[in-house]
């Protein structure tokens, strides 16, 4: 069955968008505490491996998923290749 998966970076000093998510459908919620100065995020990376066909990633903003866009292209062709 396709699940509906919020992922959410929780950083310092930024909104808390977990209701944002939840209102856009989600009903798990992966969220990641990045370390200073990280820019590897792990919970994405296994995510980004357990996404199956049919299965939605809601985040908050395009920045969530990545850093640069060349970064986001990487993700968008992990997503299309589940």
């Amino acid at each position: 069955m396709p699940r509906i998966i919020g992922y959410l970076r929780l950083n310092q000093g930024q909104p808390d968008n977990r209701a944002q998510l939840h209102t856009a459908g989600a009903t798990e919620l992966i969220e990641e505490l990045p370390a200073e100065g990280q820019n590897e995020a792990p919970r994405l990376q296994q995510l980004l491996t357990v996404l199956g066909r049919g299965d939605t990633l809601v985040v908050p903003s395009l920045q969530t998923l990545a850093n640069s866009t060349r970064q986001l292209q990487e993700r968008v062709a992990t997503l299309d290749a589940a």
